[in-house]
């Protein structure tokens, strides 16, 4: 999968994000989704530390990888969310709250 997804960064110009664990989707509008997850690992773009909550800016593509999980791309970053979503995620009106604080 990453190779995948060193493929999308090479073409695309975007930075790769990393790998998040726990997340899950939320949706603001009709037409902005985010991701909610924790960071499995180094961040290559060094925004953040291992085991950080990370908020995607708006979610422009997913695709599922198999079982191994999704990879999705916002404006500037790619990223893969492995195949553990959070199966009791915040409301969407919950995230949006925090979504807007941010």
């Amino acid at each position: 999968m990453k190779l995948l997804v060193y493929e999308i960064v090479n073409r695309t110009g975007k930075k790769y994000g990393g790998v998040l664990t726990n997340w899950s989707f939320h949706s603001i509008s009709s037409n902005i989704e985010y991701v909610l997850g924790t960071l499995v690992g180094q961040d290559p773009t060094g925004r953040f530390d291992i085991g950080t909550t990370v908020r995607t800016s708006n979610v422009v593509f997913r695709t599922i990888y198999g079982s191994s999980g999704y990879i999705i791309e916002t404006a500037n970053t790619v990223y893969i969310l492995d195949n553990h979503p959070n199966i009791k995620p915040l409301s969407d009106d919950l995230a949006a709250f925090f979504y807007l604080l941010s």
